[in-house]
């Protein structure tokens, strides 16, 4: 089993608690951090490290560190909503170089902060599968076609295409934590769905947990908390996982053994057999 019991004192006193109620009730132990404050953690250059949990796990969890983290709060609002459009080639180049294991890959997409109504066009690049370079600009709204500045930005990271087209929705909610001395930035993804055109999927129980440090350290207490409940790390991509739900005939037998390792965790189907 992926994850082991956890003990009984973090079962935020009553287990008959539904998972949103469990979930405010651990974020009200955290103390607070202002946006303004997180910037100073933006780790656009970093290293990151995923897992996977089920979601009836993750007040559980937060309130083993609730001492040791603080939550971005917004107007009291600890969870937030994310819009995010994914762009790639009609063929899916930029999936298949992830799903066949190329080493330096790219991502390009728009997120936007919705509460917020902020939106940044991003461009990820993957350095030899482990860290992440991302560059950014301020947009006014997410759009379906990409401006002569943007491509340029694409080029910038040697992906050299015209003819990226808008491919992948992808909508969750995200809790931000950051350690006590800024840094390590714990972001937490939950209520996922993707739409591709007309076809549309959510994922049931799924928790993403992903700890981006500048310079990798399993010393992190987020890490740890990981390593003594027996989570191991998950290499998922939103993006990749959203493409095979939604997309009719797409290739994915090399991220066969991942996607099952993942429904044991969540106890929920993803692939169809």
């Amino acid at each position: 089993m992926e994850v082991k019991q956890l003990p009984n004192e973090y079962s935020l006193m009553d287990s008959k608690l539904d998972f949103n109620t469990q979930l405010q009730n651990a974020l009200k132990c955290i103390d607070s951090i202002s946006l303004k404050e997180l910037d100073a953690v933006a780790l656009l250059d970093r290293q990151d490290t995923k897992y996977i949990i089920h979601q009836k796990h993750l007040a559980s969890i937060l309130m083993e560190v609730k001492d040791l983290y603080r939550v971005l709060t917004i107007d009291e609002r600890k969870i937030f909503n994310y819009d995010t459009l994914y762009y790639d080639t009609k063929d899916f180049t930029l999936y298949k170089h992830h799903h066949n294991g190329k080493i330096n890959r790219v991502k390009v997409r728009f997120r936007k902060y919705v509460e917020s109504a902020l939106t940044f066009f991003e461009v990820k690049y993957k350095i030899y599968g482990t860290r992440t370079v991302k560059e950014r600009s301020k947009e006014l709204d997410i759009t379906n076609n990409l401006s002569p500045e943007q491509r340029q930005m694409i080029k910038e990271v040697h992906f050299n295409r015209n003819d990226l087209v808008s491919q992948l929705w992808v909508y969750y909610k995200r809790i931000t934590l950051v350690n006590k001395d800024l840094s390590e930035r714990v972001t937490i993804d939950l209520d996922l769905r993707f739409k591709h055109g007309e076809s549309m999927r959510s994922v049931k129980n799924m928790v993403i947990i992903e700890i981006k440090q500048n310079r990798k350290s399993v010393l992190m207490p987020f890490i740890q908390l990981m390593k003594r409940h027996l989570i191991t790390p998950v290499s998922i991509s939103k993006y990749c996982l959203g493409v095979v739900l939604t997309v009719p005939n797409i290739k994915y037998n090399l991220f066969k053994p991942k996607f099952k390792r993942i429904e044991k965790i969540i106890e929920t189907p993803l692939l169809h057999t």
